[in-house]
């Protein structure tokens, strides 16, 4: 009976964690970037939620056509060159002897190309929290005032790469 009771207990505490972690990710009202480095829990709480699920590819590799996804390719340049353009006038000082620094990001956005998660990780673990810290900041800046500007009819995401030069 005592076990019954403890498994009970042990399956409660396991839901209200899931919860308590879910109301972290989806109690938003503005951009969300996340990164490990950064907010250990935030980050695992937003890989729990599996977001690719809810937020489909944009440009899917099995059905791109280079004519008909031409403007959202254009758009997606766009995008990626203003966030790259944003972090290299940073001029953030990276501590590090590599030339470059290759940053992976994973953004989800709304149907109408708001971007509501920011996922980041910088491609070196040798760089320290306060260049991160620094790029964090850089990007909440940039992404606050960017939109994809692709109406879809359901959230979307798109991965990136961006090498940025270490001055």
């Amino acid at each position: 009976m005592r076990s019954f009771f403890k498994t009970i207990l042990i399956i409660i505490t396991i839901l209200l964690t899931n919860i308590s972690c879910k109301a972290q990710i989806e109690d938003h009202s503005e951009l969300v970037l996340i990164n490990k480095v950064l907010d250990t829990k935030l980050n695992d709480a937003f890989y729990r939620q599996n977001l690719d699920s809810l937020y489909p590819k944009l440009l899917n590799p099995k059905t791109f056509n280079p004519i008909k996804d031409s403007v959202k390719v254009k758009k997606i340049q766009n995008f990626q060159n203003a966030i790259s353009e944003s972090i290299s006038a940073a001029k953030i000082k990276w501590n590090v002897s590599k030339t470059n620094i290759t940053i992976f990001t994973r953004v989800y956005f709304d149907s109408s190309g708001k971007i509501e998660y920011f996922a980041f990780k910088i491609d070196n673990d040798s760089i320290q929290i306060e260049p991160t810290k620094e790029l964090a900041k850089v990007l909440k800046k940039s992404l606050t005032q960017l939109n994809l500007g692709i109406n879809h009819s359901s959230k979307y995401n798109h991965c990136s790469n961006y090498e940025i030069i270490n001055h």
